[in-house]
């Protein structure tokens, strides 16, 4: 058996992965298809609510498997916001110019030989186009700035047909395909639309990223964060090694944390 759709939000990124994390523990549940999980609640600074207890518990069980990343490692590859200074005139800029600084670095590491969802953001570059790249995140928001609210304007693109479709049986990236916002009563909402999701290995990252990026487009639109969304055309897991069973001490003690509240 397997769930053919599944909705759930949160008030914080914890409590939204949670939900689609625990269905996938159910019995007979192989995958989710699709799952869509977010979070409709942030501080009135925009700042991203978590359970920091949820984290640790997460990280030190992502540790437990060679091939996992950490949760703020997956954040980062989203949105690397020790790179941005808040509310700083002219922090988008310096952002973009800090990451271009560290990107020969940055695409040295293995897990970013196909790509990187932040560079593609703000420097998006067909394979073997001579034009000069584009960076989607400046270009949104002063869209936006003129008084664009067009939905179909407000789109951040992260799959490139010219490098990614491939006949890879195994790929990986780019798992997330694309970013969206939505203009609504004096905020935005976000949404991450994704192939295919691995919610153990990635998806507490994946969502803080998200809520990250969402964080940093409403301060420079000086509007409200109103909800950050993750679709996933299809939930699975694990991908790094991690069965339901080894998987059942991490579930034991997100359960008594849920209890205890």
């Amino acid at each position: 058996m397997n769930a053919t759709q599944f909705v759930a939000s949160a008030d914080n990124v914890s409590g939204a992965w949670l939900a689609p994390f625990e269905r996938l523990l159910e019995r007979g549940v192989e995958h989710i298809a699709p799952s869509i999980f977010g979070v409709e609640q942030f501080a009135q600074d925009g700042s991203v609510q978590e359970d920091h207890r949820v984290r640790t518990i997460v990280d030190e069980a992502l540790s437990g498997f060679p091939k996992a990343s950490s949760v703020q490692t997956t954040a980062n590859v989203i949105f690397p916001i020790s790179l941005w200074n808040k509310g700083t005139r002219n922090g988008a800029e310096a952002l973009y110019q800090r990451f271009e600084a560290i990107w020969p670095r940055v695409k040295k590491c293995r897990g970013n030989w196909l790509g990187h969802y932040f560079h593609r953001m703000i420097a998006y570059q067909p394979a073997g186009s001579k034009e000069k790249p584009v960076n989607q995140l400046a270009h949104v928001i002063e869209t936006v700035r003129q008084g664009n609210h067009r939905p179909t304007a407000l789109q951040i693109a992260i799959f490139d047909p010219t490098r990614d479709h491939a006949h890879s049986r195994q790929r990986g990236f780019p798992c997330l395909q694309q970013v969206a916002l939505c203009l609504d009563g004096g905020g935005i909402t976000l949404t991450g639309f994704y192939g295919g999701q691995n919610i153990f290995d990635r998806g507490y990252g994946n969502l803080l990223g998200l809520c990250r990026l969402g964080q940093f487009l409403a301060c420079e639109l000086q509007l409200k964060l109103f909800r950050v969304s993750c679709i996933a055309n299809v939930a699975r897991l694990s991908t790094v090694g991690a069965t339901k069973t080894a998987l059942r001490s991490l579930q034991d003690r997100l359960s008594e944390l849920k209890a205890a509240a």
